[in-house]
C-alpha cells in the first residue's frame, strides 16, 4: 500500500528516531576526536569510581551516585570509551524523554519534534558527553521524574507519586544540591494539582517523601555510621555558601579566594562552638559559619551579589568547559556557546509568555528552574547547573519557535502586551551586554 502522507508529515513523524540517532552519532564522534582528559571534579569522579572498584571508602564530600554508576559499567572495561559510550545512550535517553514530555503538554508531533532536535543537537550537551560528568546522569533522571508527573493520570494514584519519589531519590544521590526541590513539588502537590485542599495532598506528599527517604537513607545512615553526623548526602554545603558568599564574591565561584584560606584540620568545640565529629564534617559547619557570618555581617554586599547571580543565571557565558574540551579553535567556541545560550534562554522565556497561563503541567516542568535559580541566587552560578535545565527548556524553546515560524507577524504570538516582551528583551541584551564587560579580558585572550 502507498503512503500517502505528506513529505513533512512522515519527517515529523519519523523526527524522534531520526533524532536519538543522530544525536547519538554525534555525541560518539565528538568523544573520539576530541579526547578529552578529565580534569578537576570530573577527574575526581573517575578516580571515585576506581576507589569503590579497588575496595576503598567513597569520600563523604562527594554525592555517591555518579561514581557509584560509573564503577558498575568500568568493571566490563576500564577506560574513556566506556564513559563515552555510556554518556551517548544518556544523551539518547534525554532526547526521548524530551519528546515525550513535550508531547504530553501540547500533543503536537512537531513541537515534539523540534524540541528532540533541540536536545540531539545542543553544543553544550554534546560537549559534556565526552567528560565523566554527572550532569549526564542527572539529566534523565530529572527528566524521567517530570514525565511521571505531567503524564498524570488519577490524582490519587498511588504508583505515580511513589515512582517519582524513588526517581528523585536517585537524583539525590547524584546530586546533593537537589535536595532541597522536593519541598517545591509538594508545595506544587497541594496547590496546583490539589487545589489548595490538606487532606486530599497528605496522601501523595507522604508517598513522594517515604519512597525518596527509602532511596537516600542507607547512604544517609551510612553517613551517620561512618561520621557520627547527620549528613543527608553530602558535605558540599558549607564549601558552596562559602563559594559565593565571601568579601571577593562576584557571583561566580570564588576558587582563588577559596584556596587562599586556611580551613583548620582540628577543632576544639569550646574554640569554634562546633560538636566534633570528624575533621571533614567539622570543616564543612566552619565554612557554613563562615558563609554566614558574611551573609549577617555584609547585607548590602549579599543583596547587591544576589543581583549579580540573577543576571548570571540568565545570561551567557563566555568561557567554561569548551576551554578545556581542546577539539575547538577558542574562538569558535566562543561564538558557539553565546549563540546556544542566547538562543537557548531568549526563546525559552519566550515560550514562558507564550503559554500563560500555565497548566498544572507545565507548572511541574518549571520546578527545577525555579529551583536552579533560587539555587543559584543563595549559592553562585555556575554553567554547569544550568546544563540539567536545557532539556526542560527545550519545549518551550520549540513552541515559541513553532508559533513564531507559523505566523506572518511573529510578535503576534504572544498573547501578553509588547510592552512585556520588549521589556524582557531589554532585560535580556542589557544582562548580555554586562557579561560580556565582566568577561572582557577572557574575550581578549580568546581572540
Amino acid at each position: 500500500m502507498t503512503d500517502t502522507r505528506s513529505f513533512r508529515e512522515q519527517l515529523v513523524g519519523n523526527a524522534l528516531p531520526w533524532a536519538i540517532l543522530v544525536g547519538t552519532a554525534i555525541r560518539l564522534l565528538y568523544a573520539f576526536v576530541a579526547q578529552v582528559e578529565p580534569w578537576s571534579d570530573f577527574e575526581s569522579y573517575l578516580s571515585t569510581a576506581h576507589r569503590i572498584n579497588d575496595g576503598l571508602s567513597l569520600q563523604l564530600r562527594q554525592s555517591p551516585g555518579y561514581p557509584i554508576f560509573l564503577s558498575i559499567f568500568l568493571r566490563l572495561y576500564d577506560g574513556l570509551v566506556t564513559i563515552w559510550l555510556l554518556n551517548a545512550v544518556l544523551g539518547a535517553m534525554g532526547v526521548g524523554l524530551t519528546y515525550l514530555i513535550t508531547h504530553e503538554l501540547w500533543q503536537d508531533q512537531g513541537i515534539s519534534a523540534i524540541s528532540a532536535w533541540i536536545v540531539a543537537l545542543y553544543p553544550d550537551l554534546i560537549v559534556y558527553a565526552g567528560i565523566p560528568a554527572s550532569e549526564n546522569l542527572i539529566i534523565p533522571l530529572v527528566l524521567g521524574i517530570v514525565l511521571i508527573l505531567v503524564r498524570g493520570g488519577s490524582r490519587d494514584d498511588k504508583a505515580r507519586w511513589v515512582s517519582a519519589g524513588l526517581l528523585l531519590g536517585c537524583a539525590f544521590l547524584v546530586r546533593g544540591m537537589l535536595l532541597g526541590v522536593l519541598a517545591l513539588f509538594l508545595i506544587w502537590i497541594w496547590q496546583d494539582v490539589h487545589e489548595r485542599r490538606w487532606r486530599v495532598s497528605l496522601m501523595p506528599c507522604a508517598l513522594l517523601v517515604l519512597s525518596t527517604v527509602l532511596v537516600v537513607s542507607p547512604w544517609t545512615l551510612r553517613n551517620w555510621r561512618v561520621y557520627h553526623a547527620f549528613i543527608p548526602v553530602t558535605t558540599q554545603l558549607g564549601l558552596g555558601l562559602w563559594g559565593g558568599n565571601n568579601p571577593e564574591a562576584d557571583g561566580e565561584w570564588a576558587e582563588e579566594y577559596l584556596r587562599r584560606q586556611e580551613v583548620p584540620t582540628s577543632f576544639n568545640s569550646s574554640v569554634h562552638g562546633l560538636t566534633t565529629r570528624t575533621v571533614e564534617v567539622d570543616q564543612d559547619w566552619f565554612r557554613t559559619r563562615q558563609a554566614l557570618k558574611f551573609i549577617g555581617e555584609n547585607p548590602k554586599a549579599v543583596l547587591a551579589l544576589m543581583v549579580k547571580k540573577f543576571g548570571l543565571f540568565w545570561g551567557i557565558k563566555m568561557d567554561g568547559v569548551y576551554r578545556w574540551s581542546g577539539a575547538l579553535d577558542l574562538r569558535l567556541s566562543l561564538l558557539v556557546s553565546t549563540i546556544g545560550h542566547a538562543g537557548m534562554i531568549s526563546l525559552f522565556l519566550a515560550g514562558l509568555l507564550m503559554t500563560y497561563p500555565w497548566s498544572v503541567e507545565v507548572r511541574a516542568v518549571l520546578v527545577f528552574t525555579v529551583y536552579m535559580l533560587v539555587l543559584t541566587v543563595v549559592f553562585y552560578f555556575l554553567t554547569r547547573y544550568r546544563l540539567l535545565l536545557y532539556p526542560l527548556w527545550a519545549p518551550f524553546v520549540a513552541y515559541a519557535t513553532s508559533q513564531m515560524m507559523s505566523r506572518t507577524r511573529w510578535w503576534e504570538a504572544f498573547p501578553v502586551s509588547p510592552k512585556v516582551v520588549a521589556l524582557l528583551g531589554v532585560f535580556l541584551v542589557a544582562d548580555w551586554f554586562w557579561i560580556v564587560w565582566r568577561n572582557l579580558e577572557k574575550i581578549g585572550i580568546a581572540l
